[in-house]
């Protein structure tokens, strides 16, 4: 562009320019050896190199700095500390450099800026210093402009001044002249050249004409697009009204449904109303026939348990009497019969021995029924001491020992285990449970042997009667420790003395229970059961040393 700008004004002002394309360092040369008259473009900061002389500035000339994108954070030329920054050789910007750089980084110089660019897309150096325009041809020829990124903004501002030898000061003279004559469209295009933009050098008129041109496309262009704005306005308002009429729609279908949301609301709070007065109703009555029921239960528990009481005077009398009939019946009148007679007696003996035999059982039905009531009724006496589980033991033992007897194919073995700790509890309610148990195992269990074992826990004393008889079905596991339940089996294993009242587990789960133990069974049908009884230790209770029996 500054070639064809001299060239120009050689030919207006009639003075013949030979001009040679040269590397700067070698336009310098030849400019001190007299072989040239003059440098048309050089770039300075203001001061002209030694023995030359400035023209008159024509142009600004910002140059940037590129640098490789492989390096990250680089802001200025402070960040190049330790690199390799390239620059051109004899410019302005190699000796302004050469004072800015940082302690450590190398300037590189080369001829020109296109071997400057050369080196740097060959890794030769880190970063360097060039025009805008220029820098950007050069990378674009070698396809590395995506690979060198420049600062936005400027490092230097250069000056563009010819340059000539001090005693050669009509040459600056008639090139400033030609400057002059210059049109200011033709300086700034050099200037804008130099930045790296272009401006046409035609005439005005041209320029004009141009603009005219570039003017009609936009009008045409804005006229296109208005048109193509209009027509997508209307399809865009046609399906505004669409999507307002369809919103409209669904608002009117939602009212609707929210007032027949709360009109059915207001149905179910009233159903709601009369539903929580009718159940206010019903437990209020319920209220009243459980207390009836209440004070009718404890009508009868009273009842029964002085009905009971009194039952058990006369039913000892009987008892007692029965048992006197029956042993003078044996002392004095059997010896004296025979034959017929005797027969007749043995059998009012063998009638005799069953009324005392449903004496007892009517007797303890009567006794466990007692028992029950108190215990639910809160009115029993409960006489707890420090006692000493073994010996409860060996009184459940001595109390069973007549059924023990007339077992002949039953063996009953006891395991008390040393050292238990004792418990505080009423004894005669121990003994009780364990008997309870004992009995049932040894009724319910024809041939085989019964086990009492008892052993310590980490929380109290563990009570366990296990039997080899016919065992208990899952399902009535925990229905045997209900009032009034009673275990039926199978007809060749029922036997008289099998049937029971139904109270014994019951009373055993009561007085257990009020201990803050637990009662459990064990059992798969054919293989036997074994109920466990977990009684805790007393607060202050000691354990006890002496080993107990270990069989009866």
């Amino acid at each position: 562009m500054a070639v064809e700008f001299w060239e120009t004004w050689s030919r207006r002002s009639g003075v013949s320019l030979s001009i040679s394309m040269l590397p700067l360092y070698d336009a310098l040369q030849a400019l001190r050896q007299g072989e040239a008259d003059a440098v048309l473009e050089y770039a300075h900061t203001g001061q002209a190199p030694p023995g030359l002389a400035l023209g008159k500035s024509y142009a600004n000339l910002p140059v940037f700095l590129f640098f490789s994108q492989k390096l990250s954070g680089i802001k200025d030329v402070n960040d190049l500390e330790g690199l390799r920054l390239g620059v051109v050789a004899a410019s302005a910007e190699a000796a302004t450099m050469a004072e800015r750089v940082p302690f450590g980084t190398v300037l590189v110089a080369y001829p020109t800026t296109e071997a400057l660019v050369a080196a740097a897309s060959l890794g030769e150096v880190h970063a360097f210093l060039a025009p805008a325009a220029v820098a950007a041809q050069h990378l674009a020829r070698t396809g590395a402009l995506e690979e060198f990124p420049r600062l936005r903004d400027p490092v230097l501002i250069m000056q563009v001044s010819v340059l000539a030898r001090e005693e050669n000061a009509a040459v600056l003279t008639a090139l400033a002249g030609g400057m002059d004559e210059a049109m200011f469209l033709e300086r700034k295009a050099i200037e804008l050249a130099w930045r790296g933009h272009s401006l046409t050098q035609d005439m005005p008129w041209r320029v004009l004409g141009a603009v005219l041109l570039v003017l009609l496309g936009l009008m045409a262009a804005v006229l296109c697009w208005n048109r193509q704005l209009q027509r997508r306005v209307r399809l865009a308002t046609t399906e505004q009204r669409s999507l307002n009429d369809a919103l409209e729609e669904e608002i009117r279908t939602r009212r609707a449904a929210e007032e027949e949301l709360a009109r059915l609301n207001r149905l179910l709070e009233f159903r709601i109303v009369e539903r929580t007065k009718a159940l206010g109703e019903k437990a209020l009555q319920l209220q009243h026939v459980n207390e009836r029921l209440r004070r009718m239960d404890e009508a009868k528990t009273a009842f029964l348990a002085a009905v009971s009481h009194e039952l058990r005077t006369p039913l000892t009398s009987l008892r007692g009497f029965s048992k006197l009939i029956r042993k003078d019946f044996e002392k004095s009148v059997l010896p004296c019969l025979q034959g017929d007679a005797l027969t007749r007696a043995e059998r009012i003996l063998q009638n005799l021995i069953i009324m005392d035999a449903e004496g007892d059982r009517l007797s303890r039905l009567i006794n466990d029924y007692l028992d029950l009531s108190r215990i639910e009724a809160g009115r029993m006496i409960w006489r707890d001491a420090e006692i000493n589980p073994g010996d409860c033991v060996q009184h459940a033992l001595r109390a069973v020992a007549g059924q023990v007897a007339e077992k002949t194919h039953l063996d009953l073995h006891v395991d008390t285990a040393p050292g238990l700790p004792t418990l505080h509890i009423d004894p005669d309610r121990l003994e009780q449970v364990l008997i309870n148990l004992l009995s049932n195992a040894l009724k319910f269990t024809p041939r085989g042997e019964v086990w009492l074992r008892t052993t310590a826990t980490p929380g109290g004393v563990c009570f366990a009667v296990q039997d080899t008889g016919p065992g208990i079905a899952e399902t009535d596991r925990e229905r045997i420790f209900d009032k009034f339940e009673r275990l039926i089996l199978d007809d060749t294993l029922q036997t008289p003395d099998a049937v029971g009242t139904g109270l014994g587990l019951s009373i055993c789960r009561q007085i257990v229970e009020h201990y803050g133990g637990s009662i459990r069974v064990e059992s798969e049908p054919g293989q036997g059961s074994t109920f466990i009884v977990e009684l805790p230790v007393a607060e202050s209770a000691d354990a006890l040393d002496e080993p107990q029996g270990d069989n009866a």
